[in-house]
């Protein structure tokens, strides 16, 4: 599903032959997920990274640009200041439940309702009791939490704010967490239960996701985009709301960091750079210069060991 891609739900010297392998002839988007920022007022450089919402070892296939380009900046934003938004989650949790206590059971007649509390059981287990009043939106966003799993300790995202506040760098949100869950909250319940039915009878969301992490890995913004455009439509509110406005709004925020000089380092959602209405078209517009960087070496994949082969050792 489209929304799984876009929540949470990312130097300096580029070999000639690392470019001539990244590169397009087909005129598509450059394959990186890195990108420089520069403008005329400012003699250092700014980065945007786009990033996925998942513990998977594709996830983590950093090339030998993406450190240094973090070092050399004044701060780093993701999309929530992640530390400080999950003290007030209390305080957001209101607006993912259904109003007038209305049950989620309600939304639906008796067969599609057996069908979505099968799907419920299976997908949560033990903590199905606690969604039997969640609006269906955020009950798809619960289902999908087995699919960022991984072999790392934490999300790309998470990673990335935890390395830049362990280096002393100032770490912020571009969006606050209000602001997300509002933009995930403007369709009518009614059709929010229509998608969690057809997400629940898709049972193609795994694959999904693997075909997205195989996109990233091969830092191809526009397979991934390709991947999120065949998944189910999503309606066109919700593609406004979670991405084109958005997009507008990050952007703006970090040209106000920008303007004054300051240099940041932002990992946002890979699905919100690339198109006419993405982050780096939106900052072109705004008279940045915003350009692939390539990286002359890519980490490679970590092998597997058997799970009980590491204890024996």
């Amino acid at each position: 599903m489209k929304v799984l891609a876009v929540i949470g739900v990312t130097v300096f010297v580029v070999s000639a032959s690392a470019q001539a392998t990244s590169s397009r002839s087909d005129g598509g988007t450059p394959k990186t997920v890195l990108w420089r920022i520069t403008s005329d007022s400012s003699l250092r450089a700014s980065y945007l990274l786009g990033t996925v919402h998942s513990r998977d070892d594709r996830a983590f296939q950093w090339g030998d640009s993406l450190v240094p380009a973090m070092h050399s900046v004044d701060l780093v934003a993701g999309e929530l200041d992640l530390e400080q938004d999950q003290r007030k989650i209390l305080s957001v949790m209101p607006m993912a439940m259904m109003p007038g206590g209305r049950s989620l059971q309600s939304l639906y007649r008796k067969r599609e309702w057996k069908e979505v509390n099968a799907a419920l059981q299976e997908k949560l287990g033990y903590m199905v009791g606690m969604v039997s009043r969640v609006k269906p939106f955020f009950v798809i966003l619960m289902m999908s939490g087995s699919e960022v799993d991984g072999p790392h300790e934490h999300v790309l995202d998470e990673t990335i704010m935890r390395m830049a506040g362990a280096e002393g760098k100032e770490v912020i949100g571009l969006e606050t967490m209000q602001e997300q869950m509002a933009a995930l909250d403007v369709l009518p319940l009614d059709r929010q239960a229509r998608l969690l039915l057809e997400f629940v009878r898709s049972g193609d969301e795994e694959s999904e996701m693997d075909a997205m992490l195989d996109a990233y890995a091969a830092q191809d913004l526009d397979e991934l985009m390709r991947v999120m455009e065949a998944s189910p439509t999503m309606p066109t509110e919700m593609d406004a709301s979670l991405i084109v406005e958005r997009n507008k709004r990050m952007a703006h925020r970090m040209d106000s960091i920008m303007v004054d000089g300051t240099c940041g380092f932002f990992a946002v959602g890979a699905g919100h750079l690339p198109r006419g209405t993405g982050i780096i078209a939106l900052l072109r517009a705004r008279g940045y210069r915003v350009e692939p960087v390539f990286s002359s070496y890519t980490k490679p994949k970590e092998p597997k060991l058997p799970p009980e082969e590491d204890k024996d050792r």
